[in-house]
């Protein structure tokens, strides 16, 4: 009898194989006005409601942010659709050290600038 474990390969969908988003996928601006954003989060008046309006005005950037607020959720029933969800559930801290990820290691083109 021939053992079944080995002939079908099993796959775990789960968070230990979960791959933040790539982001050479999103279009994204360029690098001042990714500046200009962490300043905005810099201030201490800053409020997440006007950085998510202000984040919105770029699609590919605000695409991207989604996409690491639900990898960062973790959780399969909750999806996160918009900006404002997005900067709540990442926080000031998260939205910094995401825009200044891409800032510091080798950004895709339409980063460069």
């Amino acid at each position: 009898m021939a053992d079944d474990s080995k002939a079908t390969p099993r796959w775990r969908f789960d968070q230990t194989h979960r791959q933040p988003p790539n982001p050479h996928l999103f279009d994204f601006p360029k690098k001042p006005e990714i500046r200009l954003l962490l300043v905005q989060l810099d201030d201490e008046d800053v409020e997440l409601r006007g950085f998510a309006r202000r984040l919105s005005t770029f699609p590919g950037l605000n695409r991207y942010v989604v996409a690491m607020a639900n990898y960062r959720l973790a959780a399969v029933d909750r999806r996160i659709d918009d900006s404002g969800h997005a900067s709540v559930l990442l926080g000031i801290r998260g939205l910094h050290d995401v825009l200044e990820s891409l800032l510091e290691e080798d950004p895709p083109q339409s980063v460069a600038g």
